[in-house]
């Protein structure tokens, strides 16, 4: 199909990283032909982008009218449900799936809940997907919990991998990086992250690791922007994973990415007493220049905080846990989940690493 003049202008102006003036067009061809898919992807994508959750997400169910089948649409409003609980929650059947998942929240008590109000609660999820979206192949594997802060860890690579320094930013970051015994410990890991206790921090997330040769298989992350945060709330985590019984191999405060680790081995040793071992050269900010005027600026970008729930998001990455297990030979999903599990893209991901992942359970 033929791009319309207004269409071509909004491409223009999104690619600059004029978002509203981007919109601006979209709408005005929306206008001209209200039944264009292209149209209502582009307003999804740049509603999405400023934060404005509810028009984006009304956009991206005008694409699904039109196309079923639109795979960005489907899994922008999935993304996005993990946001916002949208106004009209009946409109097709990722939004009332999810509905239905939401309402499984009232089953969780404080306390992380034990093994078998899990299982009851996988098992009514698992019937509302197969009812309405067992089609959908969802393939993320973490799982986070953030408030409005943009940490811009893109960026932060692209300078790590074409100038091979770290940036400025990294050095204040750090995380307690949990990891679990097997994919149970994980699940209860996930609905402890669920809770309001971490105070501090900017971002955390659970995991499965599929990173070749990079060691744990499941993990948690809470992040912190400086040193003291981090190490304050430690004690508080350790002491709730006591005591919701979470079984755990090693609960430590790690320094920036592990990505940084090879090429700059002292920025994995942490002093917690004094001055680190390794600090930012500022000779290196040139660099970092050097990838911002690369880089175009984008306007009114925003980033929304987590509902913090079980979402229908949240349970397409839980049962990729599950699988990931199967595959591994981690037997304890089956005390959640004892149904057959349909191999995934996981399969094609763990082929050179099974034996590696194994000797890590």
């Amino acid at each position: 199909m033929e791009l319309t003049t207004k269409q071509i202008e909004g491409i223009k102006y999104y690619k600059l990283g004029k978002i509203i003036k981007a919109i601006n067009c979209f709408e005005s061809s929306s206008k001209e032909n209200i039944n264009n898919e292209l149209t209502h992807e582009s307003l999804g994508i740049c509603y999405m982008e400023i934060g404005e959750y509810q028009q984006s997400i009304e956009n991206f169910n005008k694409v699904l009218d039109l196309n079923s089948k639109n795979e960005k649409a489907i899994f922008s409003i999935i993304h996005l449900l993990n946001f916002i609980k949208p106004k009209n929650s009946e409109k097709n059947n990722i939004f009332s799936t999810n509905e239905k998942i939401l309402s499984l929240n009232n089953n969780l008590r404080e306390k992380i809940s034990d093994v078998d109000t899990i299982k009851e609660i996988f098992e009514k999820a698992d019937c509302y997907i197969d009812e309405n979206c067992n089609e959908i192949n969802y393939k993320e594997t973490q799982i986070f919990r953030r408030d409005n802060k943009k940490l811009d860890c893109d960026r932060h690579f692209k300078v790590f991998n074409k100038f091979s320094i770290i940036p400025k930013y990294c050095f204040s970051c750090y995380k307690i990086q949990i990891i679990v015994k097997d994919v149970l410990e994980l699940i209860k890991l996930y609905f402890l992250f669920n809770q309001s206790f971490i105070k501090k921090s900017i971002l955390r997330k659970c995991m499965i690791e599929i990173r070749p040769n990079i060691k744990g298989n499941y993990k948690g992350f809470v992040y912190f922007d400086n040193l003291e945060d981090s190490t304050e709330t430690l004690e508080i985590i350790k002491k709730k994973i006591q005591e919701t019984k979470i079984e755990t191999k090693s609960v430590q405060i790690k320094h920036g990415c592990s990505e940084f680790y090879k090429k700059f081995p002292d920025f994995e040793n942490i002093n917690f007493k004094g001055k680190q071992k390794i600090n930012y050269d500022e000779k290196w900010s040139k660099y970092e220049k050097i990838i911002d005027n690369e880089s175009v600026i984008r306007d009114n970008t925003f980033v929304g905080a987590t509902l913090n729930k079980l979402t229908l998001a949240d349970f397409f990455i839980l049962k990729n846990w599950l699988i990931y297990a199967e595959l591994l030979g981690d037997s304890s999903y089956e005390k959640v989940f004892p149904k057959k599990l349909k191999n995934n893209f996981l399969n094609k991901i763990l082929k050179e690493q099974y034996e590696f992942r194994k000797n890590e359970l």
